[in-house]
Parts: C-alpha cells; sequence; structure tokens
C-alpha cells in the first residue's frame, strides 16, 4: 500500500468515530468580510470508506471584526501576492519584502481610500525561496513569512 494511502486510510479510521473537530479557515478573507458583523456560511462534504459522499447541514458562524485585520495568500505563491487589510479607519499602509538575510527587496507606502483594502503585486521574477513580508499600518505591524515557488 502507498504511504500516502496509508495515511489517508488512518486519517479516515481515526476521524471515524469523532463528533468534534476545529477548522481554521485560511480563505477567510477571501470571502468578503468586512468590518463590523459578518455571517459566514459552512457545509462539509463528508467522505466514507467506500468513497461515498453526502454534506452536512450549513451552519452559520458570525464574525465581528472591530479591530485591524492583515491576511496575505496565497502562500506557497508563485507569481501574484495579495495582501487584504481591515482598518477601523485609514491609515497608512507600507509593505516591506525581505529575503532571509533582511535585504529589503521590496516596498511600498499607499493612503487607504476605503477600510477594506486588497493590494496585489506580482513577484514572479523572485527566485523560489522564503521571504519576509512586514505589513505596517499605524495601529498595527505583522511579519508573515513567505515561501516563493
Amino acid at each position: 500500500m502507498p504511504k500516502n494511502a496509508y495515511l489517508f486510510w488512518k486519517l479516515v479510521c481515526y476521524f471515524q468515530h469523532v463528533t468534534n473537530y476545529n477548522f481554521i479557515d485560511k480563505e477567510l478573507y477571501n470571502l468578503g468580510v468586512t468590518l463590523g458583523e459578518n455571517t459566514i456560511y459552512y457545509r462539509l462534504r463528508i467522505v466514507d470508506r467506500d468513497f461515498s459522499a453526502k454534506y452536512s447541514r450549513i451552519e452559520s458562524l458570525k464574525i465581528n471584526l472591530s479591530n485591524v485585520q492583515i491576511g496575505v495568500y496565497p502562500n506557497p505563491f508563485s507569481e501574484e501576492l495579495f495582501v487584504k487589510i481591515i482598518l477601523p479607519k485609514k491609515e497608512n499602509i507600507s509593505l516591506k519584502m525581505t529575503d532571509y538575510l533582511g535585504r529589503v527587496l521590496y516596498q511600498y507606502t499607499t493612503n487607504t481610500e476605503n477600510l477594506d483594502t486588497k493590494l496585489s503585486k506580482e513577484f514572479g521574477n523572485f527566485a523560489a525561496g522564503v521571504y519576509f513580508l512586514e505589513v505596517m499600518t499605524e495601529s498595527k505591524t505583522q511579519t508573515f513569512k513567505l515561501v516563493h515557488q
């Protein structure tokens, strides 16, 4: 049995009796979440041992965002990189991309026109490797470790 098939079988057997589980939605920023109260809907596709599938009932989740939220995706990336920033007020935004030696490879600063900002930049000419993107607002600084393929 191939190693990945064995791992899949082991996971299937493990989750056979699990009724509680956790999930971190890394694509939350792609769903159009904005400041204030948001309702997100989820549904699971459940695959049985015989590979038959069924869907769970739809569950809703209320999310209230009242502070700065920053997301960077996709990671790993190959061409284009997106930065999603949700702010409680208009602020300056600065981006700084460095390599693992700390050399600054890209810098960008802008004023936000709206509270829900999505920035994109092409990095296709970067060599494959690990990079760090520092996203700075007036009220928050966050650094993301990124892999360029």
